[in-house]
């Protein structure tokens, strides 16, 4: 990984705040709270942000702050279950840098990674990377699909594949 002695990265400016508010009689409300606030990233150049899908759902407002102080309403586009990622449409110019999407084939344990929200630099954290979660993630993604006999329980067009888990037979 690059060095980060120096770690004043301009993709710190691709991430928002993003704070929603949900009606009292929605359905999650009860549970999730009608203001919600958390933080999203621009993945493309016409500023739409991938969020944490909860913050989104049911909402019928929608703002974006970034870094630079602009504040701009949004849309929630799309909430996908299975991932729980959810995109929102800037209803205007965030002026914030989309960022790249990168891979995680490199990166061993020990290297300095950066984790960050919104707030820029002072809001960031260096860290060291400290455990190596892709096998257990292929293995979970084994797991899903069926060929390890479990899959997450319920999801549309699949069969609750739990049932085989207690069984030896495969």
């Amino acid at each position: 990984m690059a060095d980060l002695s120096n770690w004043a990265f301009p993709a710190l400016d691709s991430m928002v705040l993003l704070r929603s508010e949900v009606p009292e009689d929605a359905f999650t409300a009860g549970i999730l709270g009608t203001e919600r606030i958390g933080n999203g990233v621009v993945i493309r150049d016409d500023g739409l942000v991938l969020t944490i899908g909860y913050l989104i759902t049911e909402a019928t407002t929608i703002w974006l702050n970034t870094n630079k102080g602009a504040a701009v309403a949004g849309h929630p586009l799309a909430y996908d279950q299975a991932t729980g990622f959810g995109l929102v449409q800037p209803l205007g110019t965030l002026a914030a840098p989309a960022l790249s999407r990168g891979t995680a084939a490199s990166c061993r344990v020990g290297d300095d990674v950066v984790v960050a929200g919104h707030g820029g630099r002072k809001h960031a954290l260096k860290a060291k990377l400290i455990a190596d979660q892709r096998r257990r993630a292929a293995a979970r993604h084994r797991l899903a699909d069926g060929s390890g006999r479990i899959g997450r329980p319920h999801r549309a067009g699949q069969h609750d594949r739990t049932d085989r888990l207690a069984r030896a037979d495969p």
